[in-house]
């Protein structure tokens, strides 16, 4: 365990899918990197909301910041996360043309990030099963973890789930190889003035009223084909539906550890 920073400031690079992603899911590293990379841009089917977040990134007090700016795939409806396929892109999407749209920018992430990451000790991304549940963040997850293979950085990632993607964490789990867990003390501060930034220009995707855990847990994978620990199952997760809610346990407002809440997987 490790409350301190675990990334080496100027090689270690943050890459996210959606702007707000870096405040929702790593808060804990995001004033420890040396750039921060947002992959998609453009809303599919939103122009001004699209405008509007393309604003609010430009006005982020972060330095290093990289918006690739592909646009979505608009696939957030269309995946079966009760019972999720795998694919080398993310997960099976099943709506034709929105699945032949998220494989190509699969595609665009794979050919647009080697240059980007080049140089990089650790990598931070989402976990395999994409957070709370969305199809983009696993693909993101996934193009990492296919360019580690022959660029070969260390890559990490944090340990929320939802009920939504409880199915394809526990199918991951069984079979997904690591190293080495560290537990690092979120940056609420910074995470909450991010939020505002967003909140302010109209394009904060999450609840109002989330409550920014005390703690995140980065679970890293070095390159290679041996590892410390065969399996995450058993492995400590945060279920963010236990974030959302406006008024927490008086013990745990009290104490500021939202460690409590934590659960395995």
């Amino acid at each position: 365990m490790n409350n301190k920073d675990p990334a080496n400031h100027n090689k270690a690079i943050l890459v996210v899918a959606h702007p707000d992603d870096e405040a929702l899911w790593f808060s804990s590293i995001i004033d420890s990197i040396s750039k921060l990379i947002i992959c998609y841009g453009d809303i599919y089917g939103e122009y001004e909301i699209s405008k509007r977040r393309a604003y609010a990134v430009s006005d982020l007090p972060l330095s290093g910041v990289i918006n690739l700016a592909i646009p979505e795939a608009g696939v957030f409806t269309h995946a079966n996360w009760s019972q999720p396929t795998i694919t080398e892109a993310g997960i099976a999407i099943t709506d034709d043309k929105a699945s032949v749209r998220y494989e190509t920018n699969f595609r665009r992430l794979c050919v647009s990030l080697p240059g980007l990451l080049e140089g990089a000790d650790i990598v931070y991304t989402h976990n395999p099963w994409g957070e709370y549940g969305h199809p983009e963040h696993v693909q993101v997850h996934n193009a990492i973890r296919t360019l580690q293979c022959r660029m070969g950085y260390s890559m990490a990632f944090s340990n929320y789930i939802s009920t939504t993607s409880v199915s394809l964490a526990r199918m991951v789990a069984s079979q997904y190889p690591w190293d080495k867990t560290q537990q690092v003390m979120t940056n609420r501060l910074l995470a909450k003035r991010l939020r505002r930034i967003y909140l302010a220009h109209g394009v904060w995707t999450w609840h109002r009223a989330y409550w920014f855990p005390s703690h995140e847990t980065m679970y890293t994978i070095h390159p290679g084909g041996k590892h410390e620990h065969d399996s995450l199952t058993g492995t400590e997760v945060w279920p963010v539906e236990r974030l959302c809610i406006p008024c927490l346990s008086a013990m745990v407002k009290l104490c500021m550890d939202t460690r409590l809440l934590a659960r395995k997987i």
